[in-house]
């Protein structure tokens, strides 16, 4: 009988002595969670604070086709808050990812890169809710080099609606000359001599040439940049010249113009093919001197 009564007592002592610890465990994790900053979150190799706020992502190549392409370091991507208070900057690292600290609001996000178009947001903006990062992937256009030929028709006879023969020597030196330049697409008008001056260049390169209106410089642009990234030859007039130049946004004083000369070639280099498309124009001569 004592031996039960003292048994019973010591499971009572335990339980007291059991519930006072747990009672101190817990007011001292109480303490420690009011007292401690808020342990940083992991996500992959990468710590993140919990009160964190801002945007993250990754920068994509937009292909041709519409698709995506490979990620692009390097860029530089802005965001302006709406009223202008914040300017914050970051770059892609060699993945290609962002991420930025920002306080939550409305933003406004451009990225550059000298290899790609420039992009923006506006008018729309990046919101950031305050809860933690938002992801915000972006696709750029890889800026394109379109390289057009640009030459008069070769040399015609007198009076006539053809080449003369200095005119055919003409037209077969353009094939020397422009044979390896890579050329995929040759514009002419319908001009006989137009369609002369090219045809051994198209023959050799087995190419049709594409019959434009000579003064219908937005459809030949149009035309022109159904290849754009590539090379192109166009045969103009020579009024005419100096207005295709500038269609493709190229200083028409780079063409030094003296008189009728048929041995012209100007080199337009257009950068992009959108509304901030650049042209650098390099004013050549082939063949025989014109007279």
């Amino acid at each position: 009988m004592n031996n039960f009564f003292d048994a019973e007592a010591m499971n009572k002592i335990l339980s007291v002595i059991s519930g006072v610890l747990m009672l101190c465990l817990c007011m001292t994790t109480n303490v420690f969670a009011a007292t401690s900053p808020p342990l940083p979150l992991s996500i992959g190799d990468i710590r993140v604070p919990v009160n964190a706020s801002g945007f993250q992502g990754v920068f994509y190549e937009r292909k041709p086709d519409g698709g995506a392409g490979g990620v692009i370091p390097g860029v530089v991507v802005s965001f302006v808050r709406e009223d202008g208070s914040v300017i914050k900057n970051v770059m892609t690292d060699i993945n290609g990812r962002y991420r930025i600290d920002l306080a939550p609001g409305r933003y406004v996000v451009t990225a550059t890169h000298d290899g790609y178009e420039a992009y923006s947001s506006a008018p729309g903006f990046f919101i950031v809710s305050g809860l933690g990062y938002q992801t915000g992937n972006i696709y750029l256009k890889k800026k394109l080099l379109t390289t057009i030929l640009l030459i008069r028709y070769a040399d015609k006879s007198f009076n006539q609606d053809q080449l003369s023969i200095m005119g055919q020597a003409r037209a077969q030196e353009l094939v020397h000359v422009a044979a390896k330049s890579g050329v995929k697409a040759i514009f002419a008008t319908s001009t006989r001599r137009s369609q002369q001056t090219v045809q051994p260049l198209a023959t050799y390169l087995q190419l049709t040439p594409v019959t434009y209106n000579a003064s219908d410089y937005n459809n030949l642009r149009t035309l022109v940049f159904h290849h754009a990234g590539e090379t192109v030859l166009i045969v103009a007039h020579i009024d005419t010249m100096q207005p295709i130049i500038e269609t493709f946004g190229g200083d028409s004083h780079k063409l030094q113009l003296t008189g009728d000369e048929d041995d012209n070639l100007c080199v337009i280099t257009v950068y992009g093919s959108g509304a901030d498309k650049k042209a650098s124009v390099v004013n050549l001569q082939y063949g025989q001197p014109s007279p």
